[in-house]
């Protein structure tokens, strides 16, 4: 038993050591070929660098070539030349021994200076070897003659000088290329970041400007719910907005009941006010009848408080309520006014934008069946310390975006598209405070015209301003009233003060407007007459 168990124990270990022998083998086996892998990869690496490389080698390869064959017909030429100045020598010099007449040397040896004969040099790449080499074997072959040894010393200088430029020149070229094509390349890449960015900040500000106007725009029964479903707020005011909503729900009712307070004021204070209109007080019963019709006596009422003429305080100024523009060419996407003081036709300082607004869809019963858009500014602007003087006036330039240009192409950014003139004061420097709509005329810009001389220059399709004039005093009041495009009936077209004349104005006046034009015509602000229609009408009609 103890001898088979030997031998058993024997033979595990051959067969171990045989395990271990193979296993061995197998890992250097394994080495081998990992390192023949990393062989192939590194030639792969190189066979596709230099792949890459081709078309950079077939360039250089085809100039090479190129220039071997200018070379070769140079070096053929020379050989040409050479051989044909060799001759001429030796006919020469059998001519000198012949000859005895020194007058014949002088004529003979002029032709002999052919420096022009030789073709121009084109610089190669190895050309001053051959030079080096064509000259070794003159002088081996037994030529001896000076010019043309210091002819081909000078080609070979030539040769020299010009390899030795192009070798300076070529790297600098090559590092000036790549250079300003990755600054080009990365300036773009900047550029290009730049004008996404704004292009995105741009929409956020238009996005929280609308949502700001529809904020102001909710009706007074506004419940909390409807408030969040239909307003979007940014994320930074989403955390407290129920909180929010309740608030300004207090604070709407409390308001109401002061506007409740102040309407039964005004409805005592303008009882003499209503005996003096008769007219209009016997249609509004009939008026209350009917749902579709405004209110007209609501409307006197209410934008009537703070309007009346009154004397002008230059310490606290004006505020220019800028209420909503009608008739609007629907093709307009965004609008914004741009408003300048104008002093005797000479402006004052740079225009101030206003924010810029979306237009929207006409929706209102009163205007023409023709779609055209509308924006809702309600925007107000104070105008502080300014000294009263017919002169003074506002100058509002209507920008949009949208449609198309001449060109066929669409119109992305504000671009000017009418103009208003607006006179502040009137002869006794008050201001000229009421409800107005004012056209929107057609450019240039000309502030120069008076208003009278205004309403010759055509409409903008059939766009108008609507906006409130006040004093700063009465700018409270006023901005307590809502903004309705239903109650554009309220406003009236703003009275024409002749208060300067241009000599072009005297000079040209049109037939249609000259009644317009002179000053005992005048009608005071308070009349509130309408002002003529633009030209354009006229000639249509």
């Amino acid at each position: 038993m103890a001898r088979k168990t030997h031998d058993q124990e024997t033979q595990l270990r051959y067969l171990a050591e045989a395990h271990s022998k193979q296993i061995n083998d197998i890992m250097s086996q394994n080495k081998l070929l990992e390192k023949q892998r990393d062989d192939i990869v590194q030639k792969l690496n190189e066979i596709s660098a230099q792949n890459k490389n081709t078309g950079y080698l077939e360039k250089m390869i085809k100039y090479l070539s190129d220039q071997e064959q200018k070379n070769e017909l140079l070096l053929t030429t020379m050989k040409q030349q050479i051989d044909m100045l060799q001759v001429e020598a030796m006919k020469k010099a059998m001519q000198s021994r012949h000859s005895d007449h020194p007058e014949s040397r002088r004529i003979e040896k002029v032709p002999s200076h052919p420096r022009h004969a030789y073709l121009p040099f084109i610089g190669g790449g190895g050309l001053s070897s051959e030079i080096s080499a064509l000259r070794l074997t003159y002088l081996q072959n037994g030529g001896n003659d000076r010019m043309i040894l210091a002819h081909l010393q000078e080609l070979l200088t030539e040769a020299q000088m010009i390899e030795q430029r192009e070798k300076r020149m070529r790297p600098i070229r090559k590092k000036t290329k790549r250079e300003h094509g990755t600054v080009k390349w990365h300036m773009n890449e900047k550029l290009i970041n730049l004008e996404i960015e704004n292009q995105q900040l741009e929409e956020q500000l238009f996005k929280l400007q609308l949502q700001r106007q529809k904020n102001s725009r909710l009706p007074w029964t506004t419940h909390g719910a409807e408030v969040e479903k239909s307003v979007q707020l940014p994320k930074f005011m989403r955390e407290n907005t129920r909180q929010n909503i309740k608030t300004l729900n207090a604070e709407l009712e409390v308001l109401k009941q002061e506007l409740q307070i102040q309407k039964l004021k005004r409805r005592v204070k303008t009882s003499a006010t209503r005996r003096a209109i008769p007219q209009a007080l016997s249609v509004l019963p009939m008026e209350e009848d009917r749902p579709d019709t405004p209110d007209l006596s609501k409307h006197l009422q209410i934008f009537s408080h703070g309007l009346e003429p009154a004397p002008y305080d230059p310490i606290t100024g004006f505020v220019v309520f800028y209420d909503y523009i009608l008739g609007l060419d629907p093709t307009y996407r965004v609008c914004r006014l741009a408003v300048s003081l104008c002093n005797g036709g000479l402006e004052m300082g740079s225009p101030s934008p206003l924010p810029p607004i979306y237009c929207e869809s006409s929706a209102s019963k009163l205007r023409e069946s023709k779609k055209q858009n509308i924006a809702i500014l309600a925007t107000k602007q104070a105008v502080p310390r300014v000294r009263p003087s017919p002169n003074i006036s506002l100058i509002i330039e209507l920008q949009a975006s949208g449609g198309y240009d001449p060109y066929g192409q669409e119109v992305s950014r504000l671009i000017p598209r009418g103009w208003v003139k607006i006179d502040i004061f009137d002869y006794q420097n008050r201001v000229i405070s009421g409800q107005w709509k004012v056209p929107i005329r057609i450019l240039p810009v000309k502030p120069s015209l008076t208003t009278g001389a205004l309403n010759g220059v055509p409409q903008l399709e059939n766009t108008e301003l609507y906006i409130r004039l006040v004093n700063a005093r009465n700018a409270d009041t006023q901005s307590l009233y809502p903004i309705d495009v239903n109650n554009s009936v309220v406003y009236k077209y703003p009275p024409l003060t002749a208060a300067y004349f241009h000599p072009e104005d005297l000079m040209l006046q049109s037939p249609y407007y000259s009644s317009y034009l002179t000053t005992n015509m005048q009608p005071t602000y308070g009349d509130m007459v309408d002002s003529p229609p633009s030209r354009n009408k006229i000639w249509t009609q």
